[in-house]
This record gives structure tokens, sequence and C-alpha cells, in this order.
């Protein structure tokens, strides 16, 4: 066992995925690291590994009297809102691609997603509240949890009715 002062070093910073610690000898089982040399100062160098900003991606999905082919359907544009403490934004998904991703975002970021708007859609065509295939709310929103360097991918449903008028 070394004989004299010992320090130990901790991250505590939530966006600190790992670190690393050079120049103070190896770590014991505790942690600790002896101080060795004849001088008054200690150089130590801590390397930090972030976590990286992740996206989300969301593409749409039609079901019912409906389908994303439909004629009824060429030209609408679903707005998606998503917002958290880090932001918040739109997407629209349209026929073009019927997905859309967001700008990064901070990992760990809990952001919550609605679909405030439906243009461009027949008038012939009635929407229900939508469905998320993950973090469903049960009221048309989502929440989800940004990943380390990773695309959320998130399916929005909504189911379609054929409006008829007497």
């Amino acid at each position: 066992q070394p004989v004299g002062p010992r320090i130990k070093l901790s991250e505590n910073e939530s966006k600190v995925k790992s670190y690393d610690v050079t120049g103070a000898g190896a770590a014991d089982a505790d942690g600790y690291r002896a101080l060795t040399g004849t001088g008054t100062t200690l150089a130590l160098v801590v390397t930090n590994t972030l976590f990286a900003p992740g996206t989300i991606t969301v593409t749409k999905q039609v079901t019912g009297d409906f389908t994303l082919a439909s004629d009824q359907l060429e030209d609408a544009v679903f707005t998606v809102a998503y917002s958290s403490a880090a932001g918040s934004g739109t997407l629209e998904l349209k026929s073009a691609a019927w997905k859309a991703t967001s700008l990064p975002l901070p990992y760990g970021t809990v952001v919550t997603l609605s679909e405030p708007t439906i243009t461009g859609a027949d008038p012939s065509v009635a929407f229900a509240t939508p469905t998320w295939s993950a973090g469903d709310n049960g009221d048309g929103t989502a929440t989800v949890t940004v990943g380390d360097g990773t695309d959320t991918a998130l399916t929005l449903t909504n189911p379609s009715t054929l409006l008829t008028g007497t």
C-alpha cells in the first residue's frame, strides 16, 4: 500500500459519458491515485467523452378509408411540433417522402411531439386522434428521450374516414 497523499477524481457532469485521467499513475481498487514526485505542482489531464446529440425522425402513416397514396391526400401536409427544455421546432410530413428528421437535440432531452395541423387534405377526409409507435400518451401526443448519437424513429398514424354528405 503506498504511503503519502492520495487523490480520487470523479466527474459529475450529466453531459459526460466517460472520462480518462492521465498523469497521476494508475488508480487503486478504490479509485485513488498516489501522489508521487518531489515538486509542489501536480499536473493531471482529464479527458471527457461527451454524449453525442441525437435526432428524431417521424414517418407518416394513414389507415382507414384512405392511404397516403390516395388522391385526396396528394396535397396534404401534416405538421408535427416538438418541444423540450432544449428548444422547439416543427417537421412537415408531405407527399415527397412522408417523413422528416429534427435538427440535432442534446442527449437525454425529453421531447414532446404533437400534430397541431393538417392542411391540404380533401374536404371529404376526416382524421381521428393520431397514435405514435413509441411514447404515445393516448391524447395525440408522444414523449420520447433523445439517445446518444442515435435517431429515434417514430411512426405517426392517422386513422381516416370518408365524409359523405346528404
